[in-house]
């Protein structure tokens, strides 16, 4: 990473940009006026990862502390799969009720963490069905929720599922019902 004097250090917090592109924040280093407001004291950075400055490293972009906490205070959070499975389960075996059992928890919980972040999924069921937009069957499942019975759609097995996952069990390879 270059710096003249070799103090910078990152930290730990990682986000996506409103464009999308992972970012972190920095700090130390040299002085530098703030991108944003001009302030000559500055002493953070925003460390922009998917471009390379001509050194060959990522582009440090200044910014004083005022800056640099509205801009974390705005930042967007980027869902896991994990977080999704264990914030929703509900939905998720909704969600592979709806594909009829297609969907194993971690796909299902991957197509909603999609659909939260704004990116496509490209699993084989949503790529070819919907285009690899996760919005439809998402809404499909929480629209037709109440009939998710019988065969190959029933709720009270997905959940058993999704809870089997949760608790620590790797769950199906390739489909939920099988």
């Amino acid at each position: 990473m270059p710096t003249t004097n070799g103090t910078l250090t990152v930290s730990r917090k990682s986000y996506r940009d409103s464009q999308g592109r992972l970012c972190q924040t920095a700090r130390g280093g040299p002085e530098a006026a703030c991108a944003e407001c001009g302030d000559s004291r500055c002493t953070s950075y925003y460390l922009r990862s998917d471009s390379s400055s001509g050194l060959g490293g990522p582009d440090l972009i200044p910014c004083c502390e005022a800056c640099l906490e509205r801009r974390v205070s705005t930042m967007r959070h980027y869902w896991t799969a994990e977080e999704i499975l264990h914030r929703w389960p509900r939905l998720v075996a909704h969600l592979i009720c709806q594909s009829l059992g297609y969907f194993t928890p971690w796909a299902a919980a991957n197509c909603i963490a999609d659909h939260k972040n704004g990116e496509p999924n490209w699993c084989e069921y949503v790529a070819h069905c919907y285009s690899g937009n996760p919005k439809p069957p998402l809404e499909a499942a929480i629209r037709g929720r109440r009939t998710h019975r019988g065969y190959m759609a029933d709720y009270r097995l997905a959940l058993a599922i999704v809870e089997r996952v949760r608790a620590g069990d790797p769950g199906p390879m390739f489909a939920s019902w099988f």
